[in-house]
């Protein structure tokens, strides 16, 4: 399943809050066990938000989208991609 995995403010993301994202998912996918393994195909940034786009079960995703929401102050949120 492919997923895009949002973080999202209402105001600007600085550079490094972009990249400890990425890194973050990087990691996450690094180090995960088998069942919550996923790959990190692509990050696309804008000012006020980045979208990883990964492929993986549900459970991975949403594993990662809880590290990431307890890890940043922002708006993270998933959607499937066609």
């Amino acid at each position: 399943m492919y997923c895009s995995v949002i973080v999202s403010s209402r105001r600007r993301l600085s550079e490094t809050t972009k990249d400890l994202a990425v890194r973050i998912a990087s990691e996450e996918a690094r180090q995960a066990e088998r069942r919550y393994s996923f790959v990190l195909h692509e990050a696309l940034e804008g000012s006020s938000f980045v979208e990883l786009i990964v492929e993986g079960r549900e459970a991975a995703v949403n594993s990662l989208v809880e590290v990431l929401a307890d890890t940043l102050p922002y708006h993270v949120s998933r959607r499937l991609r066609p």
